[in-house]
């Protein structure tokens, strides 16, 4: 995962996902899990109601 003391992080134009994804893990250490939904069949819903029927 990134470095959180690179000096090349104040240069990007672009977040840094290496350190996000970082911060997520840690946060479990301490209890705290991100609030979002993957229940696989409101997944399939959202993507037929979003998707052509083609991309479909």
């Amino acid at each position: 995962m990134s470095d959180p003391d690179s000096p090349y992080i104040a240069r990007r134009d672009t977040p840094s996902w290496g350190l996000y994804q970082r911060e997520l893990f840690w946060k479990l250490n301490e209890g705290n899990v991100p609030v979002f939904n993957t229940h696989p069949d409101k997944l399939e819903e959202l993507a037929k109601d979003k998707l052509s029927r083609n991309g479909w």
